[in-house]
């Protein structure tokens, strides 16, 4: 079965240049969300960054 859905990643700037992974939806976001998400590159500190805006398409 193929599922067509859109994944979204991090759009804050990383201080060690990763791309991380956020949500992924069947649906395009219909608008911007700002969210809180747990950091890697910053000791695991919440960090808002908005997610909606260019999202990858995924087809498997």
């Amino acid at each position: 079965m193929q599922t067509q859905g859109y994944i979204y990643y991090c759009t804050a700037k990383c201080p060690i240049k990763k791309k991380c992974f956020v949500i992924k939806t069947e649906q395009m976001l219909p608008d911007h969300l700002i969210v809180l998400k747990k950091c890697e590159a910053r000791k695991g500190q919440d960090i808002q960054i908005s997610v909606g805006e260019n999202p990858v398409p995924m087809n498997h």
